[in-house]
């Protein structure tokens, strides 16, 4: 497990300068999880983010935000 900052952790190979390739799984500064794809150290290609009031994103990322398809859940009472 790497810890890229104070608050997030990674698990996932690494290249030289330190940039994630491949598939991760990150817990992430705010208590959310993202499993997927990483390029240059960013989300991009499928994932699925789990944020800490349960809703949850599925989908496809491009650098390292959603974008194109996917499926968003959210709880009402949140």
């Amino acid at each position: 497990m790497y810890q890229k900052n104070k608050n997030a952790k990674y698990v996932s190979e690494e290249d030289e300068d330190r940039q994630f390739n491949g598939l991760a799984v990150s817990i992430l500064a705010n208590g959310g999880i993202f499993e997927g794809m990483y390029h240059n150290g960013k989300c991009c290609g499928l994932g699925y983010e789990l944020q800490p009031n349960g809703n949850t994103f599925i989908g496809t990322f491009k650098e390292g935000l959603k974008q194109g398809h996917g499926i968003y859940y959210w709880f009402a009472n949140n």
